[in-house]
């Protein structure tokens, strides 16, 4: 799971995912080997949940065949360091699985006020300061050939042109060339051989700072496409340099004392709280996306993430906001961050969702589309245009935008997974619906639109268990919902889609009602 700057607080115990210990208040540290600690860490994200063994084993063991012994030997583990308070904190429900009895909350570490600084003149924009720690500088060098291979040569040239085209236009990132770098920078540096039937190539990241390798990568290119790079082999690569200097630059500002935390180290620590979907999460994620823009009020970035907080604080109906004033700071914010970066993927990408919200579906989609012509695009900002397509009716495109977004991750987080299963399913497809929205679910189980769209794809997909299932989840996560009474919560713009989710809704609740009827005239009746 990713960790949090935050602090979880249980009974006698805080657990620090940033310092990864597990303290009791005496003060006294306990070890936990890495998967109990992140066993302990998914328990605390959602108290009270009863998790079942073979979600807990496809959320800590993905992709890999391990025994109900491994898991076993986790919960043994916690028993162990929570010692005599382990039957009050951790309980075992026979034949189902294991919930956390004990009340969590989640601290966050207080972050100085700090003034905005003073607007330079205008016709001297500043060279130091907010401006260059908006990005992480990455230094290109030529990658190397041996002595007289010419090919090879010509092929680095190539490659290293059409991977720069494409790194320039990262929002995260300012490209630089040569050997002057500054010493917090990141440099690409690798080599290319040939041989007779294809071009090897190596590639590395380096960090300035600490002089060590955090990232390489080898490929081989067919000799018969060394003339003509396939362009996809140029975004995966872009995308996975953009992708790793983000997660390098987030584990040095976790290192950091809070008040030495530039604007952009704030709004990554924020991205990283939003990936959570919690509703305390998303509120500690705000608060850090509105101190980096009063850091720097020219922070385009930090606005358009601090709007998409405030529109999920909307659709959730967290934090006593007012909707209606959530929904104009929203719409102000990601204004605000078009104006500042106009060519900017993702403050398009936060104009189109915010005016999705409220209902101006023809600008939504041409503000979406407008995003995805800018060039290459975050995963994120994809799924974000993807969301926004499928909500206004518009699902097969939607479906494309999201695969690839995916594709383009291969750690990517679970919420995609949703949304794509949102757009399966308005395109008509509820088996490959339900099966996309059954990984979110296994990895995010307090994401609510997971479940309610998993209500519709199960009941359309004839598999009435698992929409029983999700039902039971919905009310779980939003007690006080009821389908059709908050409109905004179904985020579409198509009549035909929102009365078809109603109505599997309604149809899924009369048959969960006669299904407990039922069980209490024959209370002997074997469970389904």
């Amino acid at each position: 799971m990713a960790d949090s700057r935050g602090i979880y607080r249980f009974d006698q115990f805080r657990l620090d995912p940033w310092r990864g210990v597990l303290v009791r208040d005496d003060g006294k540290e306990l070890h936990l080997r890495p998967k109990s600690f992140a066993l302990l860490q998914m328990l605390l994200d959602h108290p009270g949940r009863l998790f079942g063994r073979d979600e807990l084993l496809q959320a800590l063991w993905p992709d890999v065949i391990v025994t109900d012994d491994s898991l076993t030997q986790c919960v043994g583990d916690l028993r162990q360091v929570l010692g005599t308070r382990a039957a009050e904190v951790l309980r075992t429900v026979p034949r189902r699985g294991y919930r956390l009895s004990a009340e969590v909350s989640l601290e966050m570490p207080e972050l100085p006020v700090t003034d905005p600084p003073p607007p330079p003149p205008a016709a001297l924009p500043p060279r130091e300061g907010p401006v260059l720690t908006r990005r992480d500088v990455l230094q290109l060098q030529p990658l190397r050939t041996p002595p007289g291979d010419e090919a090879g040569a010509q092929f680095a040239s190539a490659l290293m042109s059409e991977l720069t085209a494409e790194l320039v236009q990262c929002d995260s990132l300012r490209v630089t060339a040569g050997t002057d770098a500054r010493p917090d920078a990141y440099r690409l540096i690798g080599e290319v051989r040939c041989t007779p039937t294809d071009l090897r190539v190596l590639l590395q990241l380096e960090d300035l700072r600490s002089g060590t390798v955090f990232w390489a990568d080898r490929m081989e290119v067919p000799a018969q496409q060394a003339a003509d790079l396939p362009g996809s082999l140029i975004v995966a690569l872009a995308t996975a340099i953009d992708l790793q200097i983000d997660r390098k630059s987030l584990r040095r500002a976790r290192l950091k004392p809070v008040e030495a935390l530039s604007a952009r180290e704030l709004c990554l620590l924020g991205r990283e709280l939003h990936q959570h979907g919690t509703e305390a999460a998303t509120v500690a994620a705000r608060d850090l996306f509105a101190r980096s823009g009063a850091l720097d009020p020219g922070y385009a970035a930090a606005h358009a993430w601090h709007a998409f907080t405030l529109m999920r604080v909307l659709t959730y109906g967290w934090a006593g906001q007012d909707p209606h004033e959530a929904r104009a700071e929203a719409l102000r914010l990601a204004r605000l961050a078009v104006e500042l970066e106009p060519e900017s993927a993702l403050c398009l990408s936060a104009l189109a969702f915010s005016l999705s919200l409220c209902e101006r579906w023809d600008e939504a989609l041409a503000t979406a589309r407008a995003a995805l012509r800018t060039g290459r695009m975050a995963p994120g900002t994809r799924t974000a245009c993807g969301e926004v397509m499928a909500a206004a009716g518009q699902p097969e495109e939607a479906v494309r935008i999201l695969y690839e977004a995916i594709a383009l991750d291969s750690h990517a987080p679970p919420r995609p997974h949703a949304i794509l299963g949102r757009a399966l399913l308005l395109a008509g497809k509820p088996e490959e619906a339900l099966e996309a929205l059954r990984r979110c679910a296994a990895r995010l189980s307090d994401y609510a639109p997971c479940f309610r769209t998993m209500v519709v794809a199960a009941y359309e997909a004839g598999v009435i268990d698992d929409a029983r299932m999700a039902l039971s989840e919905v009310a779980r996560l939003q007690p006080n919902w009821i389908p059709g009474d908050q409109p905004i919560f179904w985020f579409l713009r198509r009549p035909q889609d929102i009365e078809r989710f109603e109505n599997a809704f309604h149809a899924v609740q009369r048959l969960d009602t006669a299904t407990k009827a039922g069980r209490l005239l024959n209370p002997g009746a074997t469970r389904s």
